[in-house]
């Protein structure tokens, strides 16, 4: 699922671009805060993951790359401030916040002289219109899931799944598509269209997952590359492109909202 923080990050060249035929160890080191947090809409705590980036030649441990010493707070939007507290393998805890949808936030984080910052808005759970399941080769298990949300300006949508079938729960899918209004109103609607392979009984329950984030994550799939396997497993992988961060300062990474909803499936 989307709330799970990756901790495998190894970004190497960070936002640098590169060509075909260049040797990864031509360019000049940089050492980088590497940020990685998703801001649970509901909550009452807030996870982030502190990390650093290493040398091209270096073989990535995340033992290795993870920091222990950085200074970090969470600032409400009410004006107050939550410390960041390391737990372990850099995740550190800010506890006792509420966390509002429609809220700003703000994190500011030092370390090893360098300064990071990032800000996200807490993302309202979306509101699903509706969602139905298409299939049109009999005998395939690949089905089509069409998902429609109303839209609010500075929020991007995407989804995967849940099927329960006899008292057993299974989830899947990733995003291979986001989608955003950049004009939404009141009566904005946003379709999010996913394909998946199920092997689906008469008797199971299949629901939609609808994931909705602060707008600098779309941002973010988008140059990261789109059409790919989605935010759970390579949230900070290297495309080969410059990949659009919105963590400012002396770090690269991520600092996000997100919200769900769950719609049931009609067939």
């Amino acid at each position: 699922m989307t709330k799970r923080l990756c901790l495998t990050i190894s970004l190497g060249l960070g936002c640098l671009s590169c060509e075909e035929g260049t040797n990864l160890t031509d360019f000049p080191y940089v050492e980088r805060m590497v940020i990685n947090g998703v801001v649970e809409a509901g909550g009452t705590e807030v996870v982030v993951h502190f990390s650093r980036t290493l040398r091209q030649d270096e073989t990535f441990n995340p033992a290795r790359a993870a920091l222990a010493d950085v200074s970090a707070m969470i600032i409400s939007g009410s004006g107050s401030s939550y410390p960041l507290v390391h737990d372990t393998l850099g995740l550190y805890r800010a506890i006792g916040l509420t966390l509002i949808p429609g809220e700003r936030i703000n994190l500011e984080a030092k370390w090893n002289g360098r300064r990071a910052a990032a800000s996200t808005v807490v993302p309202y759970p979306p509101d699903a219109v509706s969602s139905r399941l298409s299939h049109d080769t009999t005998g395939s298990q690949l089905y089509t899931l069409h998902t429609i949300v109303r839209a609010r300006v500075g929020e991007a949508y995407g989804q995967t799944w849940e099927l329960r079938r006899s008292g057993e729960l299974a989830a899947g899918g990733v995003f291979r598509e986001v989608v955003r209004l950049v004009n939404a109103n009141a009566w904005s609607e946003a379709q999010i269209v996913e394909e998946y392979v199920f092997s689906l009984d008469p008797l199971d329950t299949l629901l939609a997952i609808v994931h909705s984030y602060d707008d600098a994550f779309y941002d973010f799939f988008i140059t990261r590359g789109s059409n790919v396997p989605g935010y759970d497993d390579l949230l900070f992988r290297q495309t080969g492109g410059p990949i659009k961060w919105n963590v400012t300062g002396d770090g690269i990474g991520l600092f996000v909202g997100h919200a769900t909803t769950t719609a049931p499936v009609l067939p």
